[in-house]
């Protein structure tokens, strides 16, 4: 069963205890309820928000860091996190977990490389410089 921790606004399976505060205060979650999605770089935020509204799920995101710090360290360093309404927790997860595996698929393109260069060695067919 699904518990909703009112004071760090996580979702966790059944336990004694909220994994993230520690709290002892776990309930049934209602679809009214605001849960944490992910937090998001800074880079992410604009992508994310889109990706959630052409799906029409209500979100909020708030600074993880605050003004203050983003402006001190910049805004590339700032992380977003994202809630959702419980009601529309699983679509969003699901559409939170394929855009970003989607972005990681992307971002690493030389592991596609590591991969040809061990089939070639495996195969015997390296290039020489």
């Amino acid at each position: 069963m699904t518990l909703y921790c009112p004071d760090c606004k996580r979702l966790y399976d059944e336990a004694e205890k909220c994994p993230v505060c520690g709290k002892r205060r776990g309930r049934e979650p209602q679809d009214e309820d605001i849960c944490f999605l992910q937090s998001v770089g800074a880079i992410w935020v604009e992508m994310l928000s889109d990706a959630l509204k052409d799906n029409e799920i209500p979100f909020q995101k708030v600074s993880a860091h605050g003004a203050a710090m983003a402006m001190f360290t910049g805004l590339y360093t700032e992380t977003f996190d994202f809630y959702v309404p419980y009601s529309h927790y699983g679509e969003a997860r699901e559409l939170a977990d394929a855009f970003f595996a989607a972005n990681q698929d992307e971002e690493n393109p030389e592991d596609e490389g590591e991969e040809e260069m061990e089939e070639e060695e495996e195969s015997g067919e390296t290039e020489e410089e």
